[in-house]
């Protein structure tokens, strides 16, 4: 990973605690947002189930004070008829007033002259359960059979002189009028006031009243909000219109039977502000965040990853082998430091290995010098042998003493470093031994590449190519033979080819000693030795890995 992709990563691990508390804060203020707007509806709630109970309160008054009334209870109906006519106006949202017999036959309402003919009552709700409870009733939604409106009604027993109940006296509330002083700027589709009777049919609803009176709520969502009492708060999606809202409720326990009043407030309104400020906040860390990525992208660049990359270059460069690299980074900063640092240690690695180069040169200057001293003693030994085998022999080590002793030059000549221009060394040795060995030097032909090998592998190729060289010489005419050496990398491999026209029967591998040295240090080398006949010559090819070969691990 880069230092710069490092750096990114450890912005990444400081910016996650902020992003953290960030997350942290925005939970807070959400969760808080949303105990406000539980108080706020269920406090609205409580409103109008409040005022809800102040017009159900002034409706009881008014009904309990008629039955009261002395021409109610004994039956005058003229009177009562006219009381009733007498009383409604005072009364807003009173569509009607009445009171009837004990088989719900109306014997006198407001705004009716005395004796006409009324539908019965018996049938309605409010008539069967004042009579059962013989005390003030709320009946549920009802169509207006004289009135043609959504209402509700209110009821209380009429009793006679006596104390017998005698009937009921109820009041017709026109639903409407409800909805109409609830009808406030402040609703809307998001924010709903809803009033529900006992059997979950809709009384109001603002806003929208028209579309939802009398409409029942569907049953399964009823029989949830049936089980509620007292008041409190929920969520859930409405089953009127299909909007999540947060909603504050009033389960009226009394009057009997009881009503259903909530205020809802679609979550999505409630928490609007919210969104926005989020949606804000996100935008504004991205950009943020963004800003300060680019920022820390060209700092890393300019103040971190352009030093170290300098030392760096300087690094690889004194691996390389330019013992003149130094690191150029200014300042008094870490990487001021790092880079003064590396120039110290440089300059002693240099001085150190000039000193050892002027070792290695001594001695490579000593063992040359001693390997000539062997040559020639060796060559002093083959003069004075008189039997041909020996002398050939006595000459072959002589050669193989002057190949090493090659390797050796060449490892002076490379100004210290541990490597063999091995192109260079086949080049010398194939030329020395040609001189020796031909009749005429120009008819040994030599074309190499150069390739750096370390010293023990390159003299292992040196001795190769002296042995193939003697050889080629030896069998392709003595003297008069003609040999050609090739050498070159090949894809990560290093060929040596060695030509001669054939003269005599080539040699097999094996079968002399430098042919075994030849397989020997062929193997060392990792590579093979093959030999073949093309077009009349005969061709030897050395193959081996231009890299030493990576030695597996013991098990």
């Amino acid at each position: 990973m880069s230092i710069r992709r490092r750096l990114f990563v450890l912005g990444g691990i400081f910016i996650l605690p902020v992003l953290g508390v960030g997350a942290w804060n925005e939970y807070t203020d959400y969760a808080h947002r949303e105990r406000q707007v539980r108080q706020a509806v269920a406090q609205e709630a409580r409103y109008v189930g409040a005022e809800f109970e102040r017009l159900l309160d002034g409706a009881r008054s008014l009904v309990e004070t008629v039955a009261h009334v002395p021409a109610v209870q004994q039956g005058a109906w003229p009177a009562c008829s006219e009381l009733l006519t007498t009383l409604r106006p005072f009364n807003p949202g009173i569509l009607a007033i009445a009171a009837t017999d004990s088989a719900g036959t109306v014997m006198c309402a407001s705004d009716q002259p005395p004796g006409a003919s009324l539908p019965t009552v018996g049938d309605r709700p409010h008539f069967r359960l004042a009579l059962r409870q013989e005390s003030f009733v709320i009946g549920g939604y009802a169509y207006g059979r004289q009135t043609a409106g959504h209402v509700m009604h209110v009821a209380v027993v009429r009793r006679d002189p006596v104390g017998a109940v005698a009937g009921i006296v109820f009041a017709t509330i026109s639903l409407d009028w409800i909805a109409a002083r609830y009808a406030r700027s402040a609703w809307s589709e998001d924010h709903v006031v809803t009033v529900a009777d006992a059997a979950g049919t809709v009384l109001m609803r603002q806003p929208g009243h028209d579309r939802f009176v009398g409409k029942p709520i569907p049953e399964a969502a009823w029989s949830r909000l049936r089980q509620l009492t007292g008041n409190g708060s929920f969520e859930d999606v409405s089953p009127l219109d299909g909007v999540r809202r947060i909603v504050g409720y009033v389960a009226q326990a009394t009057p009997s039977p009881g009503l259903f009043m909530a205020v809802g407030v679609s979550r999505q309104s409630a928490f609007a502000d919210l969104h926005s400020a989020t949606l804000r906040g996100i935008l504004a860390s991205g950009i943020g965040i963004l800003a300060a990525f680019g920022f820390a992208w060209f700092t890393a660049r300019s103040l971190i990853a352009r030093p170290f990359r300098q030392i760096l270059g300087a690094a690889k460069a004194l691996a390389a082998g330019r013992l003149d690299a130094r690191s150029p980074v200014p300042g008094s900063g870490e990487f001021g430091q790092l880079a003064e640092a590396f120039n110290v240690v440089a300059d002693r690695l240099t001085s150190e290995i000039r000193g050892k180069d002027m070792l290695l040169r001594e001695l490579s200057h000593r063992v040359m010098n001693s390997l000539q001293m062997l040559n020639s003693t060796v060559l002093l030994q083959q003069r004075a042998v008189k039997d041909e085998r020996t002398r050939e022999l006595l000459g072959q080590v002589g050669g193989r003493v002057m190949a090493i002793a090659e390797a050796y030059r060449q490892l002076h000549r490379v100004e210290g470093e541990d490597v063999i221009d091995v192109g260079d060394l086949i080049a010398e040795v194939a030329e020395q031994t040609c001189h020796s060995l031909l009749a005429d030097g120009s008819m040994c032909q030599i074309a190499v590449q150069p390739l750096t090998l370390a010293p023990d592998r390159a003299i292992r190729a040196g001795l190769i190519a002296n042995e193939l060289v003697m050889n080629a010489i030896k069998y392709g005419g003595g003297p008069q033979a003609v040999v050609r050496v090739d050498f070159a990398p090949e894809g990560g491999w290093a060929v040596l080819a060695v030509r001669n026209r054939k003269v005599e029967q080539q040699g097999q591998a094996g079968g002399g000693f430098g042919s075994r040295m030849v397989s020997l240090l062929a193997t060392d080398l990792g590579g093979t030795v093959a030999m073949r006949e093309e077009d009349g010559e005969a061709v030897v090819t050395l193959r081996f890995p231009a890299q030493a070969p990576t030695l597996a691990a013991a098990p």
